[in-house]
């Protein structure tokens, strides 16, 4: 199909669709009459399949338009952003009829939703992908930007808000007021951000820095919000220990979610049903988020380490045909979850109940920018001065520009928790005015810039060859799990390469052969060991 016949088709899908939507909404506002009781189960039923073909026929005709924004290569013009203008024009055009039975629900964007089904799978396909080498070589830089950094963004901006609205330049909120908008607001959103680098192909570096603090911030993000409204100043060591516990339990959550998959898939012989593999695996996905978010820690954290050790241990074990199956699957699924949040984005624009404080929005947006600013080069410049590091002036100018906020601020300014307040409208229409500034303003900024200061992009998409792990490190950990877990049942324990892929090259066959020398000896050591113990 040629790119002309794409965009007429496109064309015709969109024009369908909306026709569609504006002959169901007027027939349902024109239509008086009420429905029998024994016809409400099948106008309910009716009611609900119109909603789902409106639905599909927006997000078909917003995939079609981010392939061909694909094909015409204008980095220039993020996908994201031509994905929120597209929702923009949905939002126009059905905000007539946006009270109607068959838009209400489609229109009517649900946070909850958006955190239980969409972000897993978009967090968990990122912690897949993730070149590990290069996140732990610079996890110490990662750490720095997603805990420090935020705390002085979220504290620099909070004071001078409160400050500028006692004298008079700034709309006078009070201190909770404040405190809860920079303490949303000072979130980089991860979603933002994959979706515009993966494009751009930045290089590695810059890649993992932004990608993993807009990851691990977002618990900072969170436990500021709720420490703001159950905490005083004088209780600020109780949110402390709520950060430690809920970063090291989420990280253990997802990796011990993400071990048992691969200590079951090893005993639990799956590989003549590719199908039956993928499912389990999707399902670790949502499972490591659900406990997670039930225990009120942060899913977002608990997905991404589960995707990573996913990666790291779980893959291998996999049959060939899952193996290619799965990535597909979470590309899919992942690439679907970001074009339906960014539509609802745009779409939210013309439906929203505004109420616009210029000042309050100006000072939020120029204070995060500036205490980003503050957050950064001093620190990377002392860490360069003291060779901790080796971040370049040009890497960290984009540092500095690439801090994106998107569908975990919108989401978030949705939610009940801020309507305790009766400044509610006005610090949601602020924080939405802040997704789109930033999304778009910064957005749109970041290929000309990385052009400007001559930072390579177009770099070949490296998933596929992060995905795959040499065998012996799963071989070697796995083994060890699993001489520990069949003497503690009492099973007799076996050495035998059975779990090692079968595409390992001879080489990496001698590397195993002395590894099973060595977890012999272990496992009568272990014994020897657990005996002593009994005695």
């Amino acid at each position: 199909m040629s790119f002309k016949t794409r965009q007429k088709l496109t064309l015709i899908i969109i024009i369908i669709t909306l026709l569609t939507i504006s002959t169901v909404a007027t027939s349902t506002t024109t239509d008086l009459q009420t429905p029998s009781t024994e016809n409400q189960n099948e106008n309910e039923n009716s009611k609900t399949s119109t909603s789902i073909i409106i639905f599909i026929g927006i997000i078909i005709g917003a995939i079609i338009l981010s392939n061909i924004h694909s094909e015409l290569n204008k980095h220039y013009i993020p996908e994201s952003v031509v994905v929120i203008v597209y929702g923009v024009i949905i939002g126009l055009i059905t905000l007539p009829f946006r009270d109607t039975k068959y838009l209400e629900p489609i229109l009517n964007y649900n946070p909850h939703l958006f955190f239980q089904f969409l972000l897993p799978i978009i967090i968990f396909e990122t912690g897949v992908s993730l070149p590990k080498s290069d996140f732990f070589k610079n996890v110490g830089s990662i750490l720095y930007m997603a805990i420090p950094g935020t705390l002085i963004s979220f504290a620099g901006t909070s004071v001078v808000l409160w400050s500028f609205g006692q004298i008079g330049i700034s709309p006078k909120l009070p201190w909770r007021e404040v405190l809860i908008l920079c303490a949303m607001g000072c979130a980089t959103d991860p979603v933002a951000t994959i979706s515009i680098f993966k494009v751009l192909g930045v290089s590695p570096l810059l890649y993992i820095m932004v990608l993993g603090e807009s990851i691990l911030n977002d618990a900072i993000s969170l436990i500021l919000s709720e420490s703001v409204l159950e905490y005083t100043l004088s209780q600020i060591w109780k949110p402390i220990l709520y950060f430690l516990i809920t970063f090291v339990c989420s990280t253990l959550i997802g990796v011990f979610v993400s071990l048992t998959l691969a200590v079951t898939l090893k005993y639990v012989h799956l590989h003549n049903h590719p199908i039956c593999e993928c499912i389990y695996v999707l399902v670790s996905a949502y499972l490591s988020h659900a406990i997670a978010d039930s225990l009120h820690l942060s899913g977002i954290l608990s997905c991404f380490f589960g995707g990573m050790v996913m990666a790291q241990y779980t893959y291998i074990l996999l049959s060939e045909d899952s193996k290619e199956i799965i990535v597909k699957i979470l590309r899919i699924y992942s690439f679907i979850a970001e074009i339906i949040v960014f539509v609802y984005i745009g779409i939210t624009l013309p439906q929203l109940h505004w109420v616009l404080s210029p000042l309050l929005i100006l000072w939020t947006i120029v204070f995060f920018v500036i205490t980003r600013a503050i957050a950064i080069f001093p620190a990377f410049y002392l860490s360069n001065r003291l060779k901790w590091t080796k971040i370049s002036t040009p890497i960290q100018i984009v540092l500095w520009f690439s801090g994106l906020r998107g569908a975990l601020t919108y989401s978030e300014s949705l939610e009940d928790i801020l309507k305790f307040t009766p400044f509610y409208n006005q610090l949601q229409s602020t924080l939405i005015i802040l997704v789109y500034v930033t999304i778009g303003l910064f957005g749109i900024g970041t290929y000309p810039l990385l052009k400007y200061l001559d930072i390579q992009t177009d770099i070949p998409n490296q998933d596929d060859s992060n995905i795959n792990v040499p065998p012996k490190l799963y071989y070697t950990f796995l083994k060890k799990v699993d001489v520990y877990i069949k003497y503690n049942l009492g099973i007799k324990i076996l050495i035998s390469p059975s779990l090692i892929n079968k595409s390992t090259t001879k080489n990496n066959e001698n590397d195993v052969d002395i590894e099973d020398e060595k977890l012999s000896k272990d496992s009568i050591d272990m014994e020897c060991f657990t005996s002593n113990i009994s005695e």
